[in-house]
């Protein structure tokens, strides 16, 4: 598993999330959907979660993206919502497709989607990287975004 991680690592030289996700897009099949408007950037950091730095960098070169292992959920973009309506507010909300507890959306932000089911959050208080596991619990990945999305893109 390491060395397979390894490998999957060295795919892209960038060090930033931004920068590997351009490369890897070069590399591999993977489908971006247009950058978000500053506003509604700005709309869901207001009203759901204060994104970490970098991932909001990401959101801002593009609106989530889908690939066959991870997803990056998109904010929901009414001129858009054909691309947008899975989004990261219906996920982030009480009716969430997740089946979290208002208890864990208070907690976490939920951004992503691992094989189309495992949560991919944030906990907002440090804005450390969470992963959903089959059991159903949420455990931190100590590590980039980079690399977390790197390991969500090719293997979960």
């Amino acid at each position: 598993m390491k060395e397979e991680l390894q490998k999957i690592l060295s795919k892209c030289k960038s060090k930033n999330a931004v920068e590997m996700l351009k490369e890897y897009a070069q590399l591999e099949d993977l489908s971006f959907v247009k950058p978000a408007p500053v506003e509604l950037l700005s709309d869901f950091e207001n009203t759901i979660a204060k994104f970490p730095k970098e991932l909001r960098e990401v959101y801002e070169f593009t609106n989530g993206f889908f690939s066959p292992m991870f997803d990056l959920l998109p904010i929901f973009d009414k001129n858009n919502i054909k691309r947008t309506w899975d989004s990261i507010n219906r996920a982030n909300s009480i009716e969430n497709t997740f089946d979290f507890s208002q208890k864990w959306l208070d907690k976490y932000c939920i951004f992503g989607r691992f094989n189309g089911r495992f949560a991919a959050a944030f906990y907002k208080e440090d804005c450390s990287l969470w992963i959903e596991y089959p059991d159903g619990g949420m455990y931190e990945k100590k590590t980039s975004l980079r690399d977390f999305l790197l390991i969500g893109l090719e293997s979960y």
